[in-house]
Order: C-alpha cells, then sequence, then structure tokens
C-alpha cells in the first residue's frame, strides 16, 4: 500500500484481508479505493457487491453487480454475486437468471449450484432446491463442498434442527419458528465439541439433546489418537512421471496429477492442487490433510489411482486420456 497506494491489486488485497478478518465496513472502503484506480474492472465489482451485501446495503450491491456483469457478461464471479445480492432483495427470478448463467458457465461448478439451490429454496422452489441440496450432499466424501451452502440450503427450506459432517467438517443449523437461527461451521473434525458450550452461551438452555446427538462438549473429550506417521521418501523424475495424467471416478470427477520440480500434485477440476508426498514408488500422502492415496499396477505407467478415505472406502480411478 505505501509503496504503490495508486495500484487497485493493493486495495484489493487489503479488503480481502479485512474481510477474513470480519471488518466488512472497511473492506468495502478499501474495494471503493480500488474501483477508484479501476472503475470497469468486473472482478472488483463483483468483490464489492458481495461485500456490501454484509454491510446489508443491497441496493448499492446490485448496482456493484451490474456493473459486473456489464464489464464482464461471460464472469461467472459477476453472475453469482449479482444473483446472491439480488436473493437478499427477494428479487428471486431475477437471481435466477444470473445463477443459472454462472451454473452455465462454471460447467455446474459446486459453487454455482449452491448459490443456485439457495435462490430456489428462498424462491419456493422446493423440488429444485432438494435436488440441489441432494446431490451436494452425495459427492463422494474427497469432493469439497462448502459447508455453508448446505447450511443455507437447509435454512432456506426451512429445515430445523440440523447438522451435517464431511470431513474436516462439523455443522450445525438451529432454526426458530420466528424466523430466527443459529448456524455454527467448523473446520475441524473436533468441531462438534463446541456445540452445546458455544449454543448455551449464546442462548441459554435450550432443551437441544445434545447428549442423544453425541455432542460431547470438548472438555469432556477423550484423548485424540495419535496421527499416522508417515515417513517421506525421495523417488526419480522417471518414478514420478509414470503417475503423472487424468484419473476419472465418473465423468464429473476427474483429478489431474501433475509433476512439478520433483514434486506431485493432484488438482480436481478447477480447485487448487495438493501436494502429496511419497512414502513408496507407489503411495502418496496429503502435505497438508490425512488423505492418502496409491497407484496400481507398481510398475509401468500407472492406470489406476485408488483414494483411502478416513471413512475406510477405497474409491479407484481410472486413468483416462
Amino acid at each position: 500500500m505505501k509503496a504503490k497506494p495508486s495500484l487497485p491489486l493493493a486495495h484489493n488485497g487489503l479488503g480481502l484481508f479485512q474481510a477474513a478478518t470480519g471488518r466488512a465496513e472497511a473492506c468495502v472502503a478499501s474495494l471503493r479505493q480500488a474501483i477508484a484506480f479501476g472503475p470497469l474492472s468486473a472482478p472488483l465489482n463483483a468483490f464489492l457487491c458481495y461485500s456490501l451485501c454484509f454491510t446489508r446495503r443491497f441496493e448499492d450491491a446490485i448496482i456493484a453487480g451490474r456493473k459486473a456483469v456489464l464489464g464482464a457478461p461471460e464472469s461467472c464471479l459477476a453472475h453469482v454475486c449479482l444473483g446472491n445480492a439480488l436473493v437478499y432483495q427477494g428479487q428471486y427470478d431475477d437471481a435466477l437468471i444470473h445463477l443459472d448463467e454462472a451454473r452455465s458457465l462454471s460447467h455446474d461448478s459446486k459453487h454455482a449450484l449452491g448459490f443456485w439451490a439457495y435462490a430456489c429454496a428462498m424462491a419456493g422452489l422446493r423440488e429444485k432446491a432438494e435436488q440441489a441440496l441432494s446431490k451436494l450432499t452425495s459427492l463422494p466424501r474427497h469432493e469439497y463442498v462448502p459447508s455453508y451452502f448446505v447450511g443455507l440450503i437447509h435454512l432456506g427450506l426451512g429445515h430445523t434442527d440440523l447438522e451435517g459432517h464431511d470431513e474436516g467438517w462439523r455443522n450445525l443449523a438451529l432454526c426458530f419458528r420466528n424466523g430466527d437461527g443459529v448456524l455454527v461451521l467448523t473446520n475441524s473434525s473436533n468441531g462438534e465439541g463446541i456445540f452445546k458450550p458455544l449454543v448455551e452461551a449464546l442462548l441459554g438452555e435450550t432443551g437441544f439433546p445434545f447428549d442423544w446427538e453425541g455432542y460431547t462438549p470438548y472438555d469432556k473429550l477423550p484423548p485424540l489418537p495419535k496421527l499416522k506417521e508417515h515417513k517421506p521418501v525421495t523417488l526419480t523424475a522417471e518414478q514420478l512421471s509414470r503417475l503423472a495424467g487424468r484419473y476419472a471416478l465418473s465423468a464429473d470427477i476427474v483429478l489431474t496429477i501433475t509433476v512439478e520440480n520433483g514434486r506431485i500434485y493432484i488438482r480436481e477440476g478447477d480447485e487448487d492442487k495438493q501436494e502429496y508426498l511419497a512414502e513408496s514408488p507407489n503411495d502418496f500422502y496429503s502435505a497438508t490433510s490425512t488423505d492418502e492415496c496409491s497407484f496400481k499396477p507398481e510398475t509401468g505407467p500407472a492406470k489406476v489411482l485408488v483414494l483411502h478415505l478416513d471413512n475406510g472406502q477405497n474409491p479407484e480411478l481410472k486413468r483416462v486420456p
């Protein structure tokens, strides 16, 4: 910021940091400064649109969103942000037009589908919302589905006393007849340990069956088991290159294996790639999670990628062109 105060990217970066730390008003101010140097930037106007929703200035958000779509009509981000703002204003028909376009542009990405499903739920299109919810929640566990989408769709459908679990995520939604609700999202496999103390700190005694649901408070949980210990080994370029390629579980689930500077990476669709470390010429583990995988056969070009999931399942993905 001090080095290049007229650089839109600097103000945008500051705004994103402020958004991540819960300072919505400061985020909006930074994005407005960024837009002053790049008024026609579709990404900046889209981010401004989304941020304004957090400050409940929905009319201003819609204006910014329309600028983003006007500047980049083929931007999935622009259509998603505008559609989201229109949902908050109850303009569901217009919102669904833009969210339908976002689904088309993103080839039905999980994010676009999640926003679209929430809009359908709010618009009273229950069957469509429930079908999308079923699709999102039935994806394999190694697929990342943002938990807040699942929670929002449930809230839009009026479901009560909900909880949701996925690998590394524990969530709880409590909805009340007056329209209020509490949504707890955690990025921990042990997150349910805070449900009871957190909800009761906010609401007092609720009568929610925490014990029946098995949500043991964090201070009463037994010690966690030790994580599996891995011993990384170094593989040759030839050993790594035989693994590179694309592997599919279905037409919608394709993982790409790449080798870069002697390191192996796995990417699903347009998600960020993850580095995997070798434990043997055929066995690998994630550098950032408990995910593991292996390749078959043991020699020659790999033809099958096996994912080893925490739930004990081992889906096999076959190499595709």
